[in-house]
């Protein structure tokens, strides 16, 4: 005979989630398909050769998983420009990638001399910032994968050191070691007129959600591009342009000068920077007009200007004015720089102009000069930004002008 059944009290319950028919929320979507894209990788990761093209697995595997890394959108542009070097893919007027990847397989292309050749010339061509990034993206996103996938059996760059410099390149005093490509005379005043006259209402669309207006969009904006126009006038660093205080900013005599206090100085010793580019001068007084508490961040968050600018949010902004630059004015190396372009291109700017050392220390803040800048010496920071303003004009300068005459 049959036992009898569980009380109905005694039965095992089992929780029924109703099945929902709300719409699908549009973030699992995504999250959905970026997974389907990586599977689908990774499956075709399998079917790879050493007699494959090495530019079809860049295009197809490298670029891809680029394009889903979960990053800004400036570092997502910057690793996609170096894998296109490594390509020998270029749009700089002048350049020949006569050693890029895209004519070999992939059993030719992942060999440590034509791997060395080819980074080379994108430091020949580009810069050794550049390369070193190219480097980066080169192990990150191909050799590894291949690697890790058995298509080849290790990365013939790991633990080898490549002398990656440009010749002739300026270097910043505070790091010898260090390469940085510069921009051209041209590239440079147009970098500054662009920076000078772009509306800061351009291209902003109003946000679909959230608390931020338009008028906070075009906040960032016009803050990022006058903190990079700042930069590009004088080689102010990054950190020393978003340390400033409005008191620090001054006008006199058709003149500005930014006295920049020994804690904002990344040298821990003042200094004042001088600007005599009329154009640049009007254009910082006319934002200097619109403060009013001397206590204040000059360059303080867009929406909410007496406090600091949070630097991941100072950073990106300022990197899309950056490759808007690229893009509007055509100037590639761009695309892989960072704000220390601009201190490395007017150093290189000047540097035939007969201006002295003491003048250098006056107006970057060398590490070395400011161990012997005396107080006298700061009016020859007067000199060098007289300099700059004859080059921005595209007059010459032969020498030091005579410091007593530019005073305020």
């Amino acid at each position: 005979m049959p036992a009898d059944p569980l009380p109905q009290s005694s039965r095992p319950v089992r929780a029924l989630r109703p099945r929902s028919t709300a719409p699908g929320d549009p973030g699992v979507r995504r999250r959905i398909e970026k997974v389907a894209r990586t599977r689908s990788r990774q499956a075709d990761h399998g079917g790879w050769t050493t007699s494959d093209r090495l530019a079809d697995y860049i295009e197809k595997v490298a670029l891809p998983t680029v394009d889903d890394l979960n990053l800004a959108l400036a570092s997502r542009s910057s690793l996609r420009t170096c894998l296109t070097y490594l390509l020998g893919d270029c749009r700089s007027e002048g350049h020949v990638h006569s050693a890029g990847l895209r004519g070999h397989t992939i059993d030719s292309g992942v060999r440590f001399r034509v791997l060395e050749q080819c980074l080379s010339e994108i430091a020949e061509l580009h810069g050794s910032v550049s390369a070193h990034h190219s480097r980066t993206a080169l192990e990150r996103y191909v050799l590894t994968p291949l690697e890790r996938d058995e298509v080849i059996r290790a990365s013939p760059l790991f633990g080898r050191r490549l002398a990656l410099s440009r010749p002739g390149n300026s270097t910043d005093a505070d790091d010898d070691s260090s390469q940085i490509p510069v921009l051209t005379p041209e590239e440079w005043r147009a970098c500054i007129d662009y920076l000078l006259y772009v509306d800061a209402a351009q291209g902003v669309e109003p946000p679909r959600r959230g608390k931020y207006t338009l008028d906070d969009r075009i906040a960032v904006r016009r803050t990022a591009i006058d903190l990079t126009l700042l930069q590009a006038a004088t080689g102010l660093r990054a950190k020393e342009a978003s340390l400033l205080d409005v008191h620090m900013v001054s006008f006199a005599d058709g003149k500005m000068a930014i006295e920049l206090s020994g804690e904002a100085a990344t040298t821990k010793r003042s200094r004042i920077i001088h600007v005599t580019d009329p154009e640049v001068v009007n254009h910082f007084r006319r934002r200097s007009d619109g403060m009013s508490n001397p206590d204040h961040p000059y360059f303080g968050t867009p929406t909410k200007p007496e406090t600091r600018w949070d630097l991941s949010q100072r950073n990106l902004a300022v990197r899309e004015i950056i490759l808007e630059l690229a893009d509007a004015l055509d100037i590639e190396l761009l695309r892989t720089m960072r704000s220390h372009i601009w201190r490395a291109t007017i150093r290189a700017l000047v540097q035939g102009t007969g201006v002295s050392e003491q003048a250098h220390a006056a107006q970057f803040g060398d590490r070395r000069g400011a161990d012997r800048l005396v107080p006298a010496d700061a009016q020859a920071g007067i000199a060098l930004a007289e300099s700059l303003h004859h080059l921005r004009t595209g007059g010459e300068v032969s020498g030091d002008p005579d410091p007593s005459t530019l005073a305020n």
